[in-house]
């Protein structure tokens, strides 16, 4: 599919260039204890009835991802519409649980929304001799791909088969949603977006700003993200939010809802 990746320069060679790879690696692995905490906290936690979908941080990082490869064989299911093109291995940062941890091996699935229905959430399960793998996946719309990681972090082999695919849970959206173009203005930066109330009167509500990240025309990631702005926006107002889970070239903005 497609690497996304944020680039390093080094030195020279030789001694130099080990004592800076050593450096830089233990700053970013101090970097994920020890955050900037001076931008705007986002209130509230996940809903059940909104299921994978994560609260954002606000601190702007840079992310780092994705390989994933094919492996040989037939690995496509077929789920009434909701298909799985194939299944493999993953290697790059691991957002299906929000820690963005770095894997080397993890099993993956290519599903594709091949229906007229935009899923809100699904849960797939792939049964073979090598166990059971599991799933989760939210907001695809029609016509579009995702990446998912499997939940557990189950590591994948060239010897792994899978025979069977399993669809729970299935739940769809009342309707399609949408980015409020009429309303709002939505412009990505690196680490957050600008956000602008071009509707003519004051938003009282609040609004909710839902992206997930992606590489070319693919989403990567069950997860989806969320920022919200508490007591809505006058008209003409802009706001700017700050995330450390949205990278201009790396996310997307899947829809945006605004509570009454």
């Amino acid at each position: 599919m497609g690497k996304y990746s944020k680039k390093k320069k080094s030195g020279g060679g030789g001694r130099i260039l080990l004592v800076i790879l050593g450096v830089l690696a233990l700053f970013a692995l101090l970097g994920l204890a020890a955050r900037d905490t001076e931008e705007m906290p986002l209130p509230t936690e996940p809903t059940a009835s909104e299921p994978a979908v994560r609260e954002t941080e606000t601190v702007p990082t840079e992310t780092t991802f994705l390989v994933e490869e094919e492996v040989e064989g037939v690995t496509s299911f077929s789920l009434d519409g909701l298909d799985i093109v194939r299944y493999g291995k993953y290697i790059g940062l691991y957002m299906e649980d929000g820690t963005d941890d770095f894997v080397s091996n993890v099993m993956m699935i290519l599903v594709a929304n091949n229906t007229q229905t935009p899923v809100q959430y699904a849960k797939i399960i792939l049964t073979g001799p090598a166990g059971d793998a599991e799933f989760a996946l939210t907001t695809l719309m029609p016509g579009e791909s995702v990446v998912v990681l499997e939940a557990s972090r189950k590591p994948y082999t060239d010897q792994d088969i899978y025979t069977e695919a399993k669809l729970e849970n299935l739940a769809a959206f009342d309707e399609i949603p949408t980015c409020m173009e009429d309303q709002l203005l939505i412009e990505p930066l690196d680490g957050g977006f600008n956000i602008t109330n071009i509707s003519g009167e004051d938003i009282t509500g609040e609004i909710a700003v839902y992206f997930k990240d992606m590489a070319g025309d693919v989403l990567y990631g069950g997860i989806t993200y969320v920022c919200r702005i508490q007591g809505g926006m006058k008209a003409g107002e802009v706001r700017q939010i700050m995330s450390a889970n949205f990278n201009q070239s790396g996310s997307r903005v899947v829809f945006v809802r605004i509570s009454r």
